[in-house]
């Protein structure tokens, strides 16, 4: 079954009256946010009872040595877990099923309308084309995804209640606890009551994707939840991912601010006072939790050297987690690595309009260019 946190829901309510009033920000959560949450949970709720009928064997099936992406964003994880994918070891979830299809009864339908679709002409998946284009154009210049994409699946806690996700859709001060330390700041009981819907779920993930596959998950704002996975998945492996600051900072901000021009929370503080702070544990915490001796289970891949050789860094990965490399994924290596081989990029930023002096953003995350051997670049 899903557990809902009310707790979580209370505290956001509360939230929205001592920051937003009664304004238009309040009655929009009260009215619309709200109430999509709390249905969309007892939707959920229903189909996951459902497959205790009729789907119960799939808790037999085992989620150990699943592997887990972790770091601060924009460091190339889409691509690393896309050309993971390709490999018939190894299966991740993708939007669409993260959002509406997290039950197993429910994959298996939407499953059977794409084949419908598809001996139609695939006149459904044509329509959506155009309405993604359209509605998140802008969007996807500034993170390429779509309903089959793979993506994190964080996502799965919106219909706990708990998703860390709602650090951006309600970025209030205090809602840094407990997304900024879940490890340290949440208790064991809570740790095993959502960790248990979380294993559940990829359990009916493999159950209809590959019942003895690795399963991949691709999630920076687990950083802080390594030694929580560690403790109820046996035998996890992680993939901590880095790059520059000066890189990872601005497209981070940038993500933040969309969610301003459509839900308008976000705001100058919020950037250095939450989001500069989520970015820095996330550089820093997986260092400290991590032993990267332990290469059976442990891997750490810097941007500079994916992008410069891709097909090494990714076999490299698949060597210390003793995973094969099919013909379908050398053959996606090898073209990754002949477009990306003499990447370099060009882009400079600055963060003037957020108020943030190319000094305060040097000061802040000079641990992490030290730590990391990044050199300076001008902001």
């Amino acid at each position: 079954m899903i557990p809902f946190d009310y707790k979580m829901q209370w505290r956001i309510f509360k939230l929205h009256f001592k920051h937003k009033g009664l304004g238009a920000t309040t009655w929009r959560y009260l009215l619309l946010l709200l109430p999509v949450i709390i249905l969309n949970h007892i939707v959920q709720q229903f189909f996951f009872l459902l497959d205790e009928v009729f789907f119960r064997s799939y808790r037999k099936i085992s989620t150990d040595g699943a592997i887990f992406m972790v770091g601060p964003p924009r460091c190339g994880t889409s691509l690393f877990l896309e050309l993971l994918n390709k490999s018939d070891e190894i299966t991740s979830m993708k939007l669409w099923e993260l959002n509406v299809a997290p039950a197993i009864i429910q994959k298996l339908f939407y499953l059977q309308i794409g084949k419908l679709d598809r001996w139609l002409g695939s006149p459904l998946y044509n329509a959506y084309r155009k309405i993604d284009a359209k509605l998140f154009g802008e969007f996807k210049k500034i993170h390429d995804t779509g309903l089959f994409h793979y993506e994190e699946d964080a996502m799965l806690f919106y219909h706990s209640g708990n998703s860390p996700f709602f650090l951006f859709f309600f970025p209030f001060i205090e809602l840094k606890t407990p997304f900024m330390n879940f490890d340290q700041l949440t208790s064991p009981e809570y740790k095993a009551k959502y960790m248990k819907f979380y294993k559940r779920c990829i359990q009916k993930h493999l159950y209809v994707f590959g019942r003895h596959k690795i399963y991949l998950s691709k999630n920076p704002l687990f950083s802080t939840y390594i030694l929580t996975l560690k403790a109820h998945i046996t035998d996890a492996r992680f993939i901590f991912m880095t790059r520059t600051p000066y890189k990872v900072a601005p497209s981070a901000i940038s993500l933040s601010t969309y969610y301003k021009d459509y839900l308008r929370y976000v705001d100058d503080q919020f950037i250095k006072d939450a989001l500069f702070q989520m970015l820095k544990i996330e550089y820093t915490y997986p260092l400290e939790v991590l032993d990267f001796n332990d290469q059976k289970h442990h891997a750490m891949i810097r941007f500079e050297d994916l992008v410069a050789d891709t097909k090494a860094t990714v076999e490299r990965v698949l060597t210390q987690f003793s995973l094969r490399c099919p013909e379908e994924l050398q053959k996606a290596l090898a073209e990754r690595s002949k477009k990306e081989k003499h990447y370099v990029s060009q882009n400079r930023y600055s963060f003037e309009k957020y108020n943030i002096s190319e000094a305060e953003f040097k000061n802040y995350f000079e641990e992490v260019l030290l730590k990391f051997g990044y050199e300076e670049e001008g902001v």
